[in-house]
């Protein structure tokens, strides 16, 4: 056996170990001429008493906290391990112990082996009772007799009390050990998570800056651009790549899918209709440009075909970091452009680098041709909305992996999109847009914001709702409460007693039906969701972050939303998975 439901074997055989050895002193005691076999034993019961005490405190004390009292007793007394198989209760200890886990798991094997030979060494049955002991405790006098002195004989295979002491010594000190192990992983790991979090939610911070100054930058190269075309952004959202310990801010890239269409009236020619696009951030040093790319002016002659042809900028792979500035000193002063003059049999190029205060966003377009498989895109709303009329491409409610990733990509487009033009504050379902993977398959692959630069961005007028704390958390409570009930929130309103029709539905309105409804969620009351999933949501509809700040551009309060949050939703979508 291996895995964590070994510590559930460990904690249950200790106290029928020291019942066996209570057992074989009361049983020596019996004897009179077994007297220093008797005192071995006793000696032998109180190392083992006060190790395995001081280990089942330590397991109690981690479990308490999350845990029931009648779960915490069976798993501490049942020799079970499959209880330990659970997965709130490996995800609790995980949690707790941090990278000190599957070290914990290492020691309890060794130690539940060392248990079990100690069991065959004083010859008990298989659930660790001595052999004169019957399954409802009775003592046969007789046999015990029979076997004690027998078994202390000095022959061949006999019991020997030096050899027993060396056992119960090996495994005293693997519980002592064990104990301190735990105690110090609960008051490191706090600290250890602490810290992480810190550095976590800076680095957040930077890409919403960089992602403020990003959409600066190419509004102001999109919007009235020469061409007199719509140029839209589809912006990927997707989970850090790297491990949380691990993560870089500036190793993060956003991939985008930029798309022209012909909707103007004075767009009479597309110069290019689709770009794969990679961008990756760089604090700039405002050093001089080395470079500017300057590609021949547009025809004026209506119809006229763009050449495929582009100046000689060196080509990249879409994969290669930044890592020496001066190979990448050519700034894009045109950008559509740029795209179009991208030959079609050399994708994978650097493009260059736009600057927008003191970042550089240096472009690689990762493909000039849009994937076959490739299906249209549909808003969560009218996914929503489809669903439940029965017209959609799929049918049935999101499986908890897609509602888990759902959820999950989009707290982290909160954390790395608040106060920039990708996302407003009363954004929604309506604003978050899914691709299936092909025609054929019915699963979410991708989930993407979508913005056309066909005007200037002005901030909207702030909403009057004194009882809403933070209106882009409230958004995500709001959209997770949707995802969860697979139907809008306007849809949910008018099942309610609360207005009359969707063009009456006022705010407050929504907010009280979006309260009660997520009261009624439990995972004991309905199977919906689970109580993590639950719990997250009422966090973000009521902004109960226990912070007077609400604010996520304050460090603090950003640590607090990734932990109450971010975390929870990673979690729950490593168990859908």
């Amino acid at each position: 056996m291996s895995g964590l439901e070994v510590v559930g074997v460990v904690l249950g055989s200790i106290p029928l170990l020291i019942s066996a050895l209570e057992h074989y002193s009361n049983g020596l005691t019996a004897l009179g001429n077994m007297k220093q076999y008797e005192h071995a034993f006793k000696d032998l019961l109180a190392q083992f008493i006060g190790a395995a005490s001081l280990y089942h405190d330590t397991c109690e004390s981690i479990l308490i906290s999350d845990l029931s009292v009648e779960r915490v007793n069976k798993l501490l007394k049942t020799r079970d391990g499959s209880l330990w198989r659970q997965r709130d209760v490996e995800d609790l200890l995980r949690r707790k112990l941090g990278a000190n886990f599957q070290t914990y798991v290492s020691i309890s094997n060794v130690l539940g082996d060392k248990i079990q030979k100690f069991g065959k060494r004083l010859k008990l049955e298989d659930d660790f009772r001595p052999r004169w002991v019957g399954i409802d405790g009775s003592i046969d006098f007789k046999v015990q007799r029979k076997l004690l002195k027998s078994g202390f004989a000095r022959i061949t295979g006999g019991i020997k009390i030096p050899s027993l002491q060396r056992d119960v010594e090996s495994i005293v000190r693997d519980l002592y050990f064990l104990e301190k192990f735990q105690t110090k992983a609960l008051l490191i790991e706090p600290q250890r998570i602490e810290k992480r979090h810190q550095s976590v939610t800076n680095s957040w911070g930077k890409l919403s800056e960089r992602a403020k100054w990003l959409f600066e930058s190419l509004n102001s190269q999109f919007y009235q651009c020469r061409c007199h075309c719509v140029h839209q952004a589809d912006l990927e959202l997707k989970v850090p790549t790297r491990p949380t310990e691990e993560f870089e801010w500036n190793k993060e890239r956003l991939v985008f899918e930029f798309s022209i269409s012909g909707t103007t009236p004075v767009c009479s020619s597309m110069p290019w209709s689709w770009r794969g696009v990679e961008i990756e951030a760089e604090e700039s040093d405002l050093q001089p440009f080395v470079g500017v790319i300057q590609a021949p002016s547009w025809s004026s002659h209506a119809g006229m075909s763009f050449i495929p042809s582009f100046p000689p900028v060196p080509t990249y792979p879409a994969a290669v970091p930044i890592t020496t500035t001066p190979q990448f000193q050519t700034r894009v002063d045109d950008l559509c452009k740029a795209l179009s003059l991208i030959q079609l049999s050399k994708p994978n190029s650097y493009l260059g680098f736009l600057e927008s205060q003191k970042w550089k966003h240096h472009i690689f377009c990762s493909d000039t041709t849009k994937p076959t498989s490739h299906t249209d895109g549909y808003s969560l709303e009218d996914l929503l909305y489809s669903i439940r009329i029965g017209t959609a491409w799929r049918s049935g409610v999101f499986t908890p992996r897609e509602r888990a990733l759902v959820a999950l990509n989009m707290a982290y487009a909160v954390l790395q999109f608040h106060s920039t033009a990708w996302l407003q504050e009363d954004w929604g379902i309506k604003d978050v847009f899914v691709r299936q993977e092909n025609s054929r398959a019915s699963q979410i692959s991708t989930i993407y914001l979508s913005r056309k630069f066909d005007r200037l961005k002005s901030a909207p007028a702030r909403r009057n709702m004194p009882w809403i704390r933070n209106e882009i958390i409230y958004s995500l409570g709001l959209a997770l409460l949707e995802i969860i009930y697979c139907q809008p929130i306007s849809a949910m309103v008018q099942q309610t007693n609360y207005g009359s029709s969707p063009g009456q539905i006022d705010p407050f309105t929504e907010f009280v039906v979006a309260r009660d409804l997520a009261r009624d969620l439990s995972l004991e009351r309905r199977g919906m969701v689970s109580a993590s999933f639950a719990a997250v949501t009422r966090i973000c509809l009521w902004c109960d972050f226990q912070d007077p700040t609400n604010d996520l551009s304050d460090p603090g309060f950003r640590q607090r939303f990734y932990a109450m949050v971010v975390e929870p939703l990673a979690e729950e979508y490593m168990r859908a998975s």
